[in-house]
């Protein structure tokens, strides 16, 4: 029986931890295009990954700071607030935020990825981003958490 070498990860892992994968077979079908085989040693996670998924090329970045945890079509914007704490249970990477200015919502599909202080680094689509950038630096952008299905 013919099959493919991938790497799957053993637990989960949140943006930023570190690879914990082990190498399985699995059948060509099963396998999508982009899955890898091997990591880069430094390589850290790009988003939530469940335990027992198969590793590919956008779960995983080499590049450091906030910006690792976006994917190619994603800009990380920092949005201040005094009412952050870098403590907060809310808040932590990995959340679902709605980024709204004025009462106008910028970006419903963005997250946090990473926290510093009374900064959130929020990740959103390119298309995005200049707007809600306009409104962070005016201090005008403001998180909501969006209900799950």
């Amino acid at each position: 029986c013919y099959s493919k070498l991938v790497l799957v990860a053993v637990a989960d892992l949140a943006p930023g931890d570190p690879r914990t994968t082990t190498v399985c077979r699995l059948p060509p079908t099963a396998v999508p295009d982009l899955a890898l085989s091997e990591l880069p040693p430094d390589a850290v996670a790009t988003a939530h990954v469940a335990a027992g998924s198969i590793i590919t090329d956008a779960m995983i970045t080499t590049v450091a700071g906030p910006a690792a945890h976006a994917t190619a079509a994603e800009v990380v914007v920092p949005i201040a607030d005094p009412l952050l704490t870098a403590d907060s249970t809310l808040l932590v990477a990995g959340v679902d935020v709605v980024v709204f200015s004025e009462g106008v919502e910028l970006s419903g599909a963005a997250r946090i990825v990473d926290i510093d202080h009374d900064v959130a680094f929020v990740a959103v689509p390119t298309v995005d981003a200049a707007a809600v950038a306009a409104a962070a630096q005016l201090r005008a952008a403001s998180l909501a958490f969006p209900g799950s299905n």
